[in-house]
């Protein structure tokens, strides 16, 4: 089962980008650059957080 600390880093994670991107989209200038880089930041954050998740409960499992 997912630790607390697992679901509430995805939850953050899930949150930043979303915020990201909507924020990317609606300016213009260094605000567009900071937002652009938010989003695919925490959305590679979050892809290498899923997986190592998802590894480490294969190693849990024996398989």
């Amino acid at each position: 089962m997912e630790s607390e600390f697992e679901h509430m880093a995805n939850l953050v994670l899930v949150i930043l980008c979303v915020a990201g991107g909507m924020l990317m989209w609606q300016t213009h200038g260094w605000l567009m650059a900071v937002s652009s880089v938010l989003f695919a930041g925490c959305g590679l954050l979050l892809v290498f957080h899923w997986g190592a998740v998802h590894m480490r409960r294969m190693g849990e499992d024996g398989r």
